[in-house]
């Protein structure tokens, strides 16, 4: 798992991520992806909870999140509300 800043690790690894946005306050409740999940926070916030354990990771525009598959986790768009972009990987 990794958060931050960086260069555009979606061409480093040869992903072409989908772009998605939310309205302030969207709510995702917990949930796991079978795939390794690459994400980045295009504008806007969004917060993740990592579950077990209630690990917050808060993403601003430019922050990357990478959960490993099967990861279980919860989002909230921030109070602008947030356009991020991802992609699958094995």
């Amino acid at each position: 798992m990794s958060a931050g800043p960086g260069v555009d690790r979606f061409a480093q690894a040869g992903l072409v991520p989908s772009p998605w946005e939310a309205a302030p306050g969207t709510l995702f409740g917990a949930h796991t992806h079978p795939r390794a999940k690459l994400l980045t926070c295009v504008a806007g916030s969004i917060r993740f909870v990592l579950h077990p354990g209630e690990n917050v990771i808060e993403l601003g525009e430019g922050d990357w999140l990478e959960l490993p598959a099967g990861q279980a986790h919860s989002a909230v768009a921030g109070p602008a509300g947030v356009r991020c972009a991802e992609a699958f990987r094995d």
